[in-house]
């Protein structure tokens, strides 16, 4: 008697035990939840990468999973007023602006090398030219170099031609970060 007692009480903590670690409750209730912390974490993670490119360009990604790139020739207008600038290509993704500029020296010959360094002034009043064009832009990234100028007017052109920006997305991503190696 006993034994079937001892044994009748094994079976039952064991199945006692097999139950509490087998608990999925898949409730309807229950998996509207874990989608709801999902999609926190992604709304974390997305927030966190809006900071910044580096991080895949998920911040050049629209809610609906698409490519975003914007040709923005309104901002280089207004970096084209500054004095000191011959002309300018502005490409924004999401909340990220990546301009690329020609000096008026540069564009008269005198350093078509592209060497001239970028004070923090004028990478200032850059960013404040293209934040008066759009407002929704947190980072400024600007570019002396003439090879990334020559890549961003390219682009800017595939884009108003309506060339599916999914076709050069993965090819801009990887020229900006070749560029601002430090972009977040």
């Amino acid at each position: 008697m006993k034994k079937i007692k001892f044994i009748a009480l094994a079976v039952l903590m064991m199945s006692v035990l097999a139950a509490c670690g087998t608990n999925k409750n898949t409730t309807k209730d229950n998996v509207d939840d874990n989608r709801a912390v999902e999609n926190e974490k992604t709304t974390e993670n997305r927030d966190e990468a809006d900071d910044g490119l580096a991080d895949g360009l998920d911040n050049g990604v629209d809610h609906n999973g698409e490519s975003r790139l914007d040709h923005a020739e309104d901002a280089a207008d207004k970096v084209a007023e500054l004095d000191e600038v011959d002309n300018a290509t502005v490409i924004i993704t999401d909340n990220n602006a990546y301009v690329a500029v020609m000096m008026k020296n540069e564009a008269d010959g005198d350093n078509a090398s592209g060497e001239e360094e970028l004070s923090k002034e004028l990478e200032d009043k850059i960013a404040d030219k293209v934040r008066e064009v759009k407002g929704d832009v947190k980072n400024v990234y600007v570019s002396l170099n003439p090879d990334f100028g020559e890549r961003m007017r390219g682009y800017g052109e595939r884009i108003n031609e309506g060339e599916p920006i999914e076709g050069f997305f993965d090819e801009f991503s990887e020229a900006v970060r070749n560029v601002f190696p430090d972009a977040r």
